[in-house]
């Protein structure tokens, strides 16, 4: 039993190495580790800060009425999956020494692939932000837009951002560089190696796990009801003990058919446009809107509509001010359009703190498991990772597992989206 664990122990640090190093999305994102007692306790949900958003009073002497009360905004974190890799040698396979290795690679990479899936997966269907170009995806122009859309609203320079391209799109980005004669070197390996680099602000990287969004369905959406604006709030305070608000999503009743939406839907309201995050310019674009569910005529959406209130004098007026995004709240009857026309693959892009990994334990220890775990390894970013197995004595066979346990949070939907192409309105 000691000579096995040892085996494994080897084996499965080897492929911890290639792991941390192959998995984009848990170097990219932001990651938090929940502790055992405290995810057993809370069903495995955290609540943590949302980055503040401050405004100014000019003058040297600020009033009484602007001295008010700060909103405190906070996030669900939540870990909701296993991932696991089940499988079972028979007493030949284990007369070849290398089969475990080559079994154990496989099932990293199948966990790892797991996680990639369920980052962008959760982007495509929760990220605010869209960039739809008319035609096919083809270079720097493109990635541009993206840039160009964060920086006019605010985004974090100062932070990574990402840009995870499905194979074709991030090919034509590295024809448009290989077609160049003056970047030192860059033309050359986007010609070699299809290799593209940081580009706009961005670290790229080519995948093969960025899914397809199929065009959204409804047409002839209208606002039913004016003025379906959002007051951020820190707690709902109407039951016996504060409880924390999620204000990542708001409600907004419609009129006309729209069971035809689905998750990741994105769409514009006529008259809102976006407000940049830190500065308030209206930016004279529309705000993108994202589907999260619907029921009946009402779409839950991100990220809400929040307006300045025009002079903060109350808790709830600074909160607005600090945190608006729109420059209006939508009018009756207000055109609702869906903008991702047409079904494509979709690339997606994210500040690297605005989207997390959140990892916790997946079991205790050997003693309270009889024994049964052979390894129970932490990535350094923070991925906890068992292999257990059970042998069966019949036939002389052995059922392994290998789990890992993570859940995934868009901490800000302003924050990241999807680009896609041939978007022919």
């Amino acid at each position: 039993m000691s000579s096995q664990a040892k085996i494994v122990t080897r084996v499965l640090g080897e492929e911890l190495e290639k792991f941390e190093a192959d998995n984009i999305c848990l170097r990219q994102c932001m990651v938090k580790q929940m502790g055992g007692q405290t995810g057993h306790r809370s069903e495995f949900t955290e609540w943590h800060d949302a980055p503040p958003i401050a405004t100014v009073v000019t003058g040297s002497t600020p009033t009484i009425s602007n001295f008010n009360e700060i909103t405190h905004l906070a996030v669900p974190h939540k870990v909701t999956t296993y991932y696991t890799r089940p499988f079972k040698l028979n007493n030949n396979d284990t007369l070849d020494p290398s089969e475990l290795s080559r079994q154990m690679r496989a099932a990293m990479q199948a966990i790892d692939a797991g996680i990639n899936r369920a980052v962008v997966n959760k982007i495509v269907e929760e990220g605010g932000q869209f960039v739809g170009r008319t035609s096919a995806l083809s270079g720097f122009a493109d990635i541009a837009a993206v840039d160009t859309l964060l920086t006019s609203q605010d985004v974090s320079q100062e932070t990574g951002k990402t840009m995870i391209l499905n194979a074709s799109d991030y090919n034509s980005m590295a024809s448009d560089l290989a077609n160049r004669e003056t970047l030192n070197g860059r033309a050359e390996n986007a010609y070699d190696r299809a290799f593209v680099g940081q580009m706009a602000g961005f670290d790229t990287f080519k995948t093969s796990f960025t899914p397809s969004k199929t065009a959204a369905a409804p047409t002839g959406i209208t606002v039913n009801g004016a003025n379906q604006d959002y007051d951020p709030s820190a707690a709902d305070l109407s039951g016996n003990e504060p409880m924390n608000i999620d204000n990542r999503t708001a409600t907004l009743t419609v009129s006309g058919t729209i069971s035809g939406a689905v998750a990741g839907d994105k769409f514009t309201i006529a008259g809102v446009n976006a407000v940049s995050l830190v500065n308030k310019n209206d930016t004279g674009n529309l705000r993108t809107f994202t589907v999260t569910e619907f029921n009946g005529q009402d779409i839950t959406y991100s990220p809400p509509i929040i307006v300045d209130s025009g002079a903060p004098n109350s808790t709830v007026t600074q909160a607005r001010d600090d945190y608006a995004n729109c420059t209006a709240a939508p009018a009756n009857s207000a055109a609702v359009t869906f903008v991702n026309y047409d079904t494509a693959l979709t690339n997606v892009f994210f500040e690297n703190e605005s989207v997390c990994i959140n990892t916790a334990p997946v079991v205790g220890t050997e003693e309270q498991l009889g024994g049964m775990i052979l390894m129970n390894e932490t990535t350094e970013r923070g991925l906890n990772i068992i292999v257990a197995k059970q042998g069966a004595i019949s036939d002389l066979s052995t059922e392994w597992r290998v789990t890992a346990r993570a859940g995934v949070t868009v901490r800000d939907p302003i924050k990241c989206g999807i680009l896609m192409g041939a978007q022919t309105a």
